[in-house]
């Protein structure tokens, strides 16, 4: 019997935490079914989850985009300062910077870059290019000045 009180009375006091936290926020409500609910969804996890009645259908996906930022709280002058960086960015970047050995790499081709992507490209087409019938002579005239024999083409 004693037991049954002690476990009534910590019943009681859980319930009066959630009644103070309920008062302390609005957003915060709790009853005896969805306490029942959750028992029954721990008992049976093959039931689907119901959405109607649950969290998820006021659930707002601006929060989970945005978090629990205030647009109000934006500092006037944020947007100007944003804006003012990156355009003395771009005015440093493609104005004012001398060229060097990164931006002479950036103006080669990609052929330039990796040498035997040229051929391997040119092998491939020519290839296609027999399977379909399609005239070859330009892939042909370019693989001989690469020094690759389309003969010798498996």
């Amino acid at each position: 019997m004693n037991s049954l009180i002690k476990s009534t009375l910590k019943i009681r006091t859980a319930t009066n935490v959630f009644k103070i936290l309920a008062a302390q926020n609005r957003n915060f409500t709790i009853s005896q079914a969805s306490f029942k609910q959750a028992e029954v969804e721990a008992k049976n996890p093959e039931t689907p989850l119901k959405f109607f009645g649950s969290g998820a259908q006021t659930f707002k996906t601006k929060s989970s985009r945005v978090g629990s930022f205030d647009p109000d709280e934006i500092p006037w002058f944020q947007p100007y300062l944003v804006i003012g960086s990156v355009a003395i960015f771009m005015l440093y970047f493609c104005v004012l910077r001398e060229e060097n050995d990164v931006d002479a790499h950036l103006g080669k081709s990609l052929f330039e870059q990796v040498p035997s992507l040229e051929s391997t490209t040119l092998i491939s087409l020519y290839k296609y290019n027999s399977e379909n019938n399609i005239d070859n002579t330009d892939v042909i005239k370019r693989l001989l000045e690469l020094g690759v024999d389309p003969r010798q083409i498996q």
